[in-house]
């Protein structure tokens, strides 16, 4: 998670504790800004992950630099 997206979530905090105290306006809200900053963030800790695939090849070519060493 970036500290980007930390930062989004307290400001989100703050802005339903001063402005949405009323219980019928955070159930029944005209919109959800919760939703709105985990799908702004989604894409971007997928695109962050390093993918940890190995090929075969790629192995055999490692045990073979290892042994002649």
């Amino acid at each position: 998670m970036s500290i980007s997206y930390f930062n989004d979530r307290i400001k989100l905090y703050y802005y339903y504790n001063t402005f949405y105290m009323n219980k019928q306006n955070y159930k029944y809200g005209d919109f959800d800004l919760e939703k709105e900053t985990e799908k702004k963030y989604k894409k971007r800790d997928k695109k962050k992950k390093p993918k940890m695939r190995v090929s075969g090849s790629s192995v055999k070519k490692l045990q073979e630099i290892i042994t002649k060493k």
